[in-house]
């Protein structure tokens, strides 16, 4: 078996394969040649390391072959009709430790154009893992055709292996999808409740300061999808829903307003542990919807280009104020104003989740 470090050169007698060796892009390009003319290759990942060759050559791998995919997009060319539980995994877990068994569609994919379709298909399941090291991804960007691969318990058994020279004896969680129903085959890295958290539609109310409107939108949210879900609100996001709040302008850490907290008790929702967050890309980039509190939030938000679909809460379009530092009655207002929208959205979202 031949060995090359990644990235450095390959540990070999032979200098002129050495030299050719000597840079990532020659590195790459070896590979892709060895893998035209028949080779296995044993690439890293970061689940430990997968068998690779190309499609003419599949019949070298023992054991279910998975395919390589660069992404989302590259999957909907062996599973169209990939639902939304499937769709989603991929788009929040990819490249990750996930390897996804697909049924929907999966006739009409290119697996069915294949001389190993029956291989691919066993069942009438495809299994798709996405490529989630640089080696491997540059590999896909320049591959002519499919690549396929099975995982391998020891870096053994293939004609050339590309070492990280670290031992990783974690392994992918293999997850049946179909539809918005999903079911953990194989355990691995991401238990039942990582997969949950990462199907979760993800709601996020904005305010200014994070200390007053936006807390008690995300604690009212949470008590009202509960009791419409028949569970706590800590139970919410196996339910497959995440809710939390943010602001414009908020300094970390800092506790909802003693107003707030009070109002919000006294509608059977608990503020006691909020900390205020800005919001921010981390934030964002995983929100499914942005819920702003006025007109102004709104437009800062779209001409920052921060976020996703964004929208006020108040669905006729109105400002809910911002009732810091004014009396109890003001803030018992403003409590009402938002439960009320809260009972139209919630109920909307229900009606529309898959």
């Amino acid at each position: 078996m031949e060995v090359i470090q990644w990235p450095g050169t390959r540990r070999t007698s032979d200098p002129e394969a050495s030299a050719t060796a000597s840079s990532a892009g020659r590195l790459i390009r070896h590979v892709r040649q060895a893998l035209h003319q028949g080779a296995t290759i044993g690439f890293p990942s970061s689940n430990g390391y997968i068998a690779v060759t190309e499609a003419a050559y599949a019949g070298r791998l023992a054991g279910r072959l998975e395919v390589l995919v660069s992404g989302i997009g590259a999957a909907l060319d062996w599973a169209p009709q990939l639902g939304y539980a499937g769709r989603r995994l991929a788009e929040r877990v990819w490249p990750g430790p996930l390897v996804l068994i697909a049924t929907e569609g999966v006739s009409q994919g290119l697996a069915a154009r294949l001389d190993i379709r029956d291989r691919l298909l066993e069942g009438g399941e495809i299994r798709l893992r996405a490529a989630d090291h640089a080696s491997l991804q540059a590999v896909l960007q320049r591959a002519d055709g499919p690549i396929f691969g099975v995982p391998l318990t020891e870096p053994v058994g293939v004609d050339l292996l590309l070492s990280t020279g670290r031992s990783v004896v974690a392994k992918p969680t293999v997850v049946h999808v179909n539809g918005d129903r999903w079911q953990i085959r194989e355990a691995g890295t991401l238990d039942e409740t990582s997969i949950a958290r990462r199907l979760a539609r993800s709601i996020v109310f904005v305010c200014t300061g994070n200390t007053c409107r936006s807390p008690l939108a995300e604690t009212l949210c949470k008590k009202r999808l509960a009791e419409k879900l028949d569970c706590t609100p800590s139970e919410l996001p196996l339910r497959g829903w995440m809710v939390a709040s943010a602001g414009l302008a908020a300094s970390p850490g800092l506790p909802a307003a003693t107003e707030a907290i009070a109002v919000a008790q006294v509608r059977g929702a608990d503020l006691s542990a909020h900390e205020s967050q800005p919001l921010d890309e981390r934030i964002t980039s995983t929100a499914d919807c942005l819920l702003v509190m006025t007109r102004s939030h709104l437009r800062a938000l779209r001409t920052a280009g921060l976020g996703p679909i964004t929208r006020l809460i108040h669905p006729d379009g109105h400002d809910i104020d911002d009732p810091f530092g004014s009396e109890h009655e003001v803030y018992e207002q403003c409590a009402a104003q938002i439960d009320s929208c809260l009972q139209r959205l919630v109920d909307e979202w229900l009606r529309r989740r898959p």
